[in-house]
């Protein structure tokens, strides 16, 4: 008989992301497939490092896609090393690959016969995300972006670099013998341009010998298209997805007229044989099919996740309402396993400005997603989650966002009680970082929610906009960048600092409408987190003083999205313990307040 889906179920689901390089890569001859498989964030051994997107934990597979034959080229999960992006030499001997582990994250080079791993320099790679950070030139050169020096990637230590350097320093001062000062200077007339910008150092590009690891400058005449668009990767005013879109190849027509499975997703594929390796995840599991022409149906070459199969998924339905404008919107909802019709459910309605459900479901609805934001997880213990459409304008002009959420969120619900699936006074609101701050907007705007859950929410734009990132504060270089400031005006379109539009922030802070909270609050937020653990201190406090109903629950260690498994278990205990209570949640989880 089929059961409900639990935490477990979640941290233990491998992964195919390809946040810094595709994980699949075919032969020349298109015989062999070589993929990445993110190992299950319970199979980790080193947490806190959520950019790296699991490739810690990344296992070499090669495959024989006529025998399928699977065997592991690189299995060191348990010893902290990952691979990850293998690309296949031209002339089908070696792959290259990505291997981090503690410390650095270096290219090495694997025979294809033997397995035998060669590496090719000793400085870390480039790692801007969305990207491969090497290509093979010919069957005896790649040309490859590498940090200067010993610089390491933000990627690897970002988020655990400044509390390893608090712990480096404050027993000096504890000692009294060593002063530790760290002193960050701006000089008059050195004001810096708000814009996003990378944090690592610029990458040397260079073009490697795979026989000899002889590294050689990248040359500066004579380059070719295929170099050219190499470097364009590395341009510091792309953002992660447009370097991924940049580095996307145009599929070939051929691969229309396959039999694709539904909702698939093609991975790779081989001109010269027509085979098209495709990865479906679903309720079933995830699998990688071979696809070709010649053979008609697909076989699959690979599966994981298949304790998925033993769990019942919750279901989605669209939800068509419309704003209080009178604008046409579609939600969704997400509904519990057990779901009969004409049964009014408690509902969690979950929030984030510019979330617009649709034709292809999102990810956090679907029951085989990695994520601390499984919503699958809700409608298992029967709530009917709520996802409005919340569309932002277009605009570069300063707005006041907090007003225009529940002109979209109240009538969402609206129309979800009507159709006869949610009870109206069972209805919660959740969020995560900007959804997070809507969360605590919608409970001060509006009286329809028994409570709201804010997961590193932003309370006060004031004080965000001018404070430090936690995890980058002893770093003078990334210190000095404002990146807190270009977050709160991008984000919340402010069109310039709190002393330039005062009233505009304080009217989207939710703390200045801490008066206003009538229903509970669950304050969640780790003490390394980008957003300062100060925003949640701050709501915590407003709430005590007002004598209002809150938890703030802090997590030693973790940053904006929760990593260490034993605490994504511990936080879905108490938000589900807090949403069985209506926001009175009593009991102690695995861990004490």
């Amino acid at each position: 008989m089929a059961r409900t889906l639990t935490v477990n179920d979640v941290l233990n689901l491998d992964t195919f992301e390809d946040h810094h390089g595709s994980c699949f890569s075919f032969s020349p001859d298109g015989s062999r497939l070589v993929f990445a498989v993110q190992r299950s964030m319970a199979e980790g051994v080193r947490y806190g490092r959520p950019f790296l997107a699991g490739n810690d934990r990344g296992e070499l597979l090669l495959a024989d896609v006529k025998t399928g034959e699977v065997r592991s080229l690189v299995n060191k999960i348990k010893q902290g090393v990952g691979a990850f992006a293998p690309a296949w030499s031209p002339d089908g001997t070696s792959i290259a690959v990505a291997m981090v582990d503690a410390h650095a994250v270096r290219l090495e080079l694997i025979d294809s016969t033997s397995g035998r791993r060669s590496l090719l320099s000793p400085h870390n790679l480039a790692l801007p995300g969305g990207v491969r950070p090497y290509e093979w030139l010919d069957a005896e050169r790649l040309v490859c972006a590498l940090l200067p020096g010993n610089a390491v990637p933000l990627a690897l230590d970002v988020e655990t670099r400044g509390a390893a350097r608090a712990m480096q320093e404050w027993p000096k001062a504890w000692a009294g013998h060593e002063p530790t000062a760290s002193v960050l200077d701006s000089p008059p007339g050195e004001a810096l341009e708000l814009r996003q910008r990378p944090l690592d150092p610029d990458p040397t590009l260079v073009v490697i010998d795979a026989r000899s690891g002889a590294l050689h400058p990248l040359p500066t005449a004579g380059i070719t298209p295929h170099v050219h668009e190499f470097r364009k990767r590395f341009d510091p005013d792309l953002t992660v997805q447009s370097r991924a879109q940049r580095s996307d190849i145009q599929q070939p027509d051929w691969i229309s007229s396959l039999p694709l499975p539904d909702e698939c997703r093609i991975v790779g594929w081989h001109g010269p044989t027509r085979r098209v390796a495709v990865l479906t995840e679903d309720d079933r599991g995830s699998r990688i099919t071979i696809l070709s022409e010649q053979a008609g149906s697909g076989v699959d070459l690979f599966e994981t996740n298949t304790h998925l199969r033993d769990v019942r998924a919750g279901t989605t339905r669209d939800l068509p309402y419309r704003d209080r404008q009178g604008r046409p919107l579609t939600g969704r909802l997400l509904l519990p396993p057990d779901y009969t019709e004409n049964e009014a459910r408690p509902a969690v309605v979950w929030v984030y400005p510019g979330a617009v459900p649709g034709p292809t479901t999102q990810r956090f609805v679907r029951i085989n997603y990695a994520s601390p934001f499984n919503l699958q997880l809700l409608a298992a213990r029967g709530f009917v989650v709520i996802e409005p459409s919340l569309p932002l304008p277009v605009s570069s002009d300063s707005l006041d966002l907090l007003p225009m959420l529940a002109e979209s969120v109240v009538p969402a619900v609206e129309a979800a009680v009507a159709s006869g699936v949610v009870d109206r006074h069972r209805v919660h609101v959740m969020g995560h970082s900007m959804g997070g701050w809507a969360a605590m907007g919608l409970l001060a705007t509006t009286r329809i929610f028994r409570s709201g859950i804010s997961l590193a929410g932003i309370a006060n734009l004031i004080s965000c906009h001018g404070a430090s990132d936690p995890r980058l504060r002893y770093d003078v270089r990334t210190a000095r960048e404002l990146i807190m400031p270009e977050m709160c005006e991008r984000a919340w379109h402010l069109a310039g600092p709190p002393w330039q539009d005062f009233e505009r922030y304080r009217r989207n802070s939710p703390l200045f409408l801490a008066e206003r909270i009538q229903a509970p609050l669950l304050l969640v937020q780790g003490d390394q987190d980008y957003v300062p653990i100060t925003q949640g201190e701050e709501m915590f406090q407003a709430l005590r003083r007002l004598g209002k109903a809150v938890r703030f629950v802090r997590y030693w260690g973790e940053g904006h999205v929760l990593a260490s498994p034993a605490n994504i278990a511990d936080l879905w205990c108490r938000i589900l313990g807090w949403l069985d209570q209506d926001g009175r949640e009593k009991h102690s989880c695995a861990s004490s307040p």
